[in-house]
C-alpha cells in the first residue's frame, strides 16, 4: 500500500459517520465458559457495525457509484455520470457472478472473489466498450475502497477496542475468521489504533490465526476457513473445546464453528447484522453456547479462561 493510498484511506475513515447498533429482541444469554484459551472473531456485523449488515450486502445506488468513481480519479463524461454508474453496477455484479462460477468450477462450494481482480476486469470491459471517453488514470485500490465505503459504511461496534485489549491482556490467543477483502485489515487497524497501517496483519490478533476469505478464494459458511483455524490452533496445543468463536450469523458463523468443535457466542447486538437463519436446518441445529448484546460481556464469559 503506497503513501497516497494510506492517506486516502485515513481521510475516508476519519470522515466516516458514526454508527450506532440497533437493538434486537433476541434474548441475551451470558453463560460462563471456563477453560477458554483462544477467542476467534468474525468481523462485519460482529466487531464492526456494517450499515448493510454484512460485507456481502451493499447499497449499489447510482450516486454512491458516481462518488466512488470521482474519489478514485475516474471522472465520467459530463452529463452521463449516472448512466455510466448504471453500467458500472451492472458489470460489477456480472463480473462477481463470473468469478463465483469460476470458483465453483474449481470445486469451491462457497467461492470468494478478490475485489481488486473484479474491479480490474470491470474497468477493462468498460474501456473496451467505450463506456468511458478515454481510459481513466483510475487507482483500482482507491476505487474498490471508496466503493465499499460509499455502499456499505462501517464503524466500530461499541466496546470493540476495549474488549480486544482486555482479552489480550489476559494472554488469550486471538484470531479472526471472516469474509473480508484487502481493505478489511486496514479498517480494523485504524479502529483499533487510530492510525493507518500498510500491514496485512491486525495486532493483537495472531497472523497465523487470521483467516480472511479473499486470501483463500473461499467464503463462509464453507468449513475451510474454520478447519484452517483448527489446524493452526492445534499447532499451538489448543484443543477445539478450549476455543470460543464469536459471530453474528447462525449459518455462516455458529454452524461451521460448532462443526469444528469450537464453543460459540452469537453476537445479537445489532438488528442490521443479526442473522438467525430460522429456515436453514444448519442454523436450527447450531445452538450457540451464549448470546451477547455487548462485546464487553465477553470479559465475563471467559473470566475463568485458562483455568
Amino acid at each position: 500500500m503506497g503513501r497516497s493510498f494510506a492517506e486516502f484511506i485515513e481521510h475516508c475513515l476519519k470522515s466516516a459517520e458514526a454508527l450506532e447498533p440497533i437493538p434486537t429482541d433476541c434474548p441475551e444469554r451470558l453463560t460462563a465458559l471456563p477453560g477458554v484459551r483462544a477467542v476467534l472473531f468474525d468481523v462485519y456485523g460482529t466487531v464492526l457495525i456494517s450499515s448493510s449488515g454484512d460485507i456481502d450486502v451493499s447499497d449499489y445506488a447510482l450516486d454512491n457509484v458516481v462518488h466512488a468513481l470521482r474519489m478514485s480519479g475516474c471522472d465520467a463524461p459530463a452529463g452521463r455520470e449516472r448512466d455510466v454508474a448504471g453500467f458500472v453496477i451492472a458489470e460489477f455484479l456480472l463480473t462477481i457472478r463470473r468469478h463465483h462460477e469460476s470458483g465453483r468450477a474449481e470445486g469451491k462450494p462457497q467461492p470468494e472473489v478478490d475485489i481488486l481482480a473484479v474491479w480490474r476486469d470491470v474497468m477493462r470491459v468498460l474501456n473496451e466498450r467505450g463506456t468511458l471517453d478515454e481510459p481513466p488514470a483510475v487507482e483500482i485500490e482507491k476505487l474498490a475502497f471508496a466503493f465499499e465505503m460509499c455502499s456499505n459504511p462501517v464503524y466500530p461496534m461499541p466496546g470493540f477496542a476495549e474488549t480486544i485489549g482486555a482479552l489480550d491482556r489476559r494472554n488469550l490467543v486471538l484470531g479472526i475468521v471472516s469474509n473480508a477483502q484487502f481493505f478489511t485489515p486496514v479498517i480494523m487497524n485504524y479502529f483499533l489504533s487510530g492510525s493507518v497501517s500498510d500491514e496485512a496483519t491486525v495486532p493483537p490478533f495472531r497472523p497465523d490465526l487470521t483467516f480472511f476469505s479473499y486470501r483463500y478464494g473461499r467464503a463462509k459458511p464453507d468449513p475451510f476457513l474454520f478447519d484452517a483455524a483448527k489446524d493452526g490452533l492445534a499447532r499451538l496445543g489448543i484443543e477445539p473445546g478450549n476455543v470460543l468463536f464469536v459471530g453474528n450469523d447462525m449459518r455462516n458463523d455458529i454452524w461451521p464453528a460448532r462443526q469444528a468443535g469450537f464453543r460459540t457466542a452469537l453476537f445479537a447486538g445489532d438488528r442490521r447484522s443479526l442473522r438467525l437463519r430460522k429456515d436453514d436446518p444448519r442454523a436450527a441445529d447450531a445452538g450457540p453456547d451464549c448470546v451477547l448484546h455487548d462485546l464487553r460481556h465477553l470479559e465475563t464469559i471467559v473470566a475463568e479462561a485458562g483455568h
